[in-house]
């Protein structure tokens, strides 16, 4: 079995964590303009020992992604890419929170950066402009 399978499948444990990162991310979302949420990942981001590695950056995605699949509500790019850096600062790890937009037709996308690279992101992703990096 290939790492990405074994973590693609994970434990109740991982579900169960990607459940509450998910549904902090939907709550802070709800609740807190995105100014405030800017500065709160940015003040757990200098708590970070390091960046995280492809590896690390995978389970957290596979976590993310299977607690996606449970819960009942609508969890799109923003509240996904939250959840994964709540994750990875939970984990002292640090990664890049992007947000950024397009124009003709307007679209905005939330994405997360490992190494100044787009992580698990199609190739379209260049057609966005960052508005911010966290």
């Amino acid at each position: 079995m290939t790492v990405r399978k074994a973590y693609a499948q994970g434990n109740c444990f991982d579900l169960l964590t990607g459940i509450i990162a998910l549904s902090t991310a939907c709550i802070l979302i709800r609740f807190f303009n995105l100014e405030t949420i800017i500065q709160f990942v940015r003040w757990f981001k200098q708590k970070c020992d390091r960046t995280i590695d492809q590896k690390e950056a995978w389970i957290i995605w596979c976590t993310v992604h299977r607690a996606k699949k449970v819960l009942w509500t609508r969890i799109a790019c923003l509240e996904s890419s939250l959840a994964f850096i709540l994750l990875a600062l939970s984990k002292k790890l640090s990664a890049d929170w992007c947000i950024g937009v397009k124009l003709a037709p307007f679209e905005s996308h939330a994405w997360i950066e490992v190494n100044g690279s787009p992580f698990q992101e199609p190739n379209n992703i260049q057609c966005f402009t960052k508005i911010f990096t966290v």
